[in-house]
């Protein structure tokens, strides 16, 4: 089956449950869609190189999760602030001009929050989204802020052609291993039925609240913790 066939089938799967829509809408700016740029497809191609800027992006979301292009570090951004994560860990904030091939973003207002929740591991924060998410048709952002004991984050090296592969990247990465931290965990969940358009299950950033630290999340233990969680109306995929 041809890429073009499966991204074709998986729209119309999620023009039943969310209203999918392509391309943007200029004057719409305050609502209640994901926007994603790029695809898990076109992200295991090796295609590292798009044209949204993010200026555009801007306009989208005020929460989100991706990369740049070039994968030139991770990206996450809350509160509008859009930052950069290089192996360097010397975070600054995307410049309007800055391309990304990959990134997912909403403007973020909670539909649920959980209870404060203390002394728990990655894998139990999961567990208790799993009961959280009452609707498991549609893609959900998540947003857990608060305080962690450890925070281990990641990013990866920028790519030049011959480009590698999303494994043999990832062998490389740079890790970061934060303590004693106070920030926000951006979130996605996907359904499995969008498995080519993104990777299903959960898909978490970190962002430290004076925004100097941060990266793709690899585990974390959390001290104390409020869990939100934000459905969409409209899946928005270019």
């Amino acid at each position: 089956m041809t890429r073009k066939i499966i991204l074709l089938l998986f729209s119309i799967i999620l023009l039943t449950s969310c209203s999918t829509e392509n391309g943007l809408n200029p004057d719409q700016t305050v609502n209640d869609d994901i926007y994603q740029s790029g695809t898990k497809q076109s992200f295991l191609e090796r295609q590292y190189v798009g044209d949204l800027t993010y200026a555009e992006l801007d306009k989208l979301g005020d929460f989100g999760l991706g990369t740049f292009n070039l994968l030139d570090g991770e990206m996450a951004c809350t509160d509008n602030h859009f930052m950069r994560i290089p192996v360097s860990g010397v975070l600054n904030e995307a410049a309007p001009s800055d391309e990304t091939f990959f990134a997912v973003v909403k403007f973020f207002n909670a539909d649920q929050q959980s209870e404060v929740l203390t002394d728990i591991s990655i894998e139990e924060l999961k567990n208790y989204l799993d009961g959280m998410i009452s609707d498991t048709s549609k893609p959900v952002a998540i947003k857990v802020s608060g305080t962690f004991n450890a925070a281990l984050t990641r990013s990866i090296h920028k790519q030049s052609e011959p480009y590698k592969s999303l494994e043999e990247i990832v062998a490389n990465q740079v890790t970061f291993d934060l303590q004693n931290v106070e920030g926000t965990i951006v979130g996605y969940w996907f359904p499995k039925y969008t498995d080519g358009v993104n990777f299903p299950g959960y898909h978490f950033h970190f962002l430290s609240k004076d925004l100097k630290h941060g990266g793709h999340l690899l585990d974390c233990e959390i001290k104390e913790v409020t869990a939100e969680v934000d459905y969409c109306d409209k899946f928005i995929l270019q």
